[in-house]
């Protein structure tokens, strides 16, 4: 490879390196302004009280059927 391309392709990375920096230091902001991660962890925990859980396949049941087969 040509060290032109590869000049090139560290740039991007720099740049996608900032860009997260930038995103992740926004984020803290935001959570320090707001809160969101505690009001979300509330509205998980609301929503998994209302909501039933789905029935689990029971995996025992499945294997001794199996053994029935023959």
């Amino acid at each position: 490879m040509s060290k032109n391309f590869i000049n090139i392709l560290l740039s991007y990375f720099r740049l996608a390196y900032l860009a997260l920096i930038m995103i992740a230091i926004s984020l803290e902001i935001l959570e320090a302004k707001y809160g969101i991660s505690k009001k979300l962890i509330e509205l998980i925990k609301e929503e998994m009280k209302r909501k039933p859980k789905s029935p689990e396949g029971n995996l025992q049941h499945v294997f001794n059927r199996l053994g029935k087969i023959k």
